[in-house]
């Protein structure tokens, strides 16, 4: 029984840290703030940090002081490195998009406006994806246009004006959310609703655009925050139970 014991704690634990709720014995952790763009480095020894620094990033500077003073902090585990073992998480590209968005910056001599825009534009994208993935595409242009001077200046005339995300009342309750690609073409948009929570609850159509040339790459529904299937569609048009 105690051996039993014993085995189903080392699994409990073994889960949390995958999870990246408790770290590895000896690790190295780094997350980023999803609210205001900060990194905080821990070092932990036998699961408890022995020490953790917090700075801001190119993301963060570029926000008003205001803004950071009121903002709640949202951490998210990028990654952890131990002996043996890197863990990646849904952020782990967070660290990189936040230096290829200060690299776009200093090439195009931003202003304050257009930094303190687009640093809200990537915050907005990974909180409401709540992964680094729905910023690939955003800050993967940036690198891109740079090397056609048509495109340059329309993604430039593009943000001085581009807010993120574009909230529309769509009818049943439900509003409708589209993200854009940095020259103000649509990237990603969804329907949903606001619970008694205050939780936003995927309802609707979601549609994601393909960043080369503009075509529909997927769309699917949600109804209540699950994704339908194909057979639910099909139910769903026939009135089937």
């Amino acid at each position: 029984m105690k051996r039993a014991g014993v085995a189903l704690l080392a699994v409990v634990v073994l889960l949390l840290v995958v999870q990246g709720v408790l770290p590895t014995a000896n690790c190295r952790r780094i997350e980023v703030d999803i609210s205001t763009g900060r990194i905080r480095n821990s070092l932990c020894l036998l699961f408890c940090p022995v020490y953790r620094r917090t700075e801001n990033s190119p993301v963060t500077d570029a926000l008003p002081a205001d803004y950071l003073r009121n903002a709640n902090p949202e951490w998210r585990t990028v990654g952890i490195t131990t002996p043996g073992m890197c863990v990646i998480y849904t952020f782990s590209g967070a660290c990189a998009q936040i230096h290829g968005m200060a690299d776009f910056w200093r090439a195009v001599e931003a202003s304050p406006a257009l930094r303190e825009r687009m640093a809200r534009h990537l915050l907005a994208l990974w909180r409401y994806a709540n992964a680094d993935s729905g910023a690939i595409d955003y800050v993967q242009q940036l690198s891109l246009v740079r090397n056609d001077l048509e495109k340059w200046e329309r993604t430039l005339a593009a943000l001085a004006t581009l807010e993120m995300p574009k909230i529309e009342a769509a009818g049943g309750g439900t509003a409708c959310y589209t993200f854009f690609f940095p020259d103000g073409r649509p990237m990603w948009r969804f329907h949903a609703y606001t619970d008694a929570g205050g939780k936003l609850v995927r309802h609707g159509l979601d549609e994601r655009w393909n960043p080369w040339d503009g075509t529909l790459t997927e769309r699917c529904h949600y109804q209540n925050g699950k994704l339908l299937t194909a057979d639910d569609l099909t139910k769903e048009s026939s009135g089937a139970p």
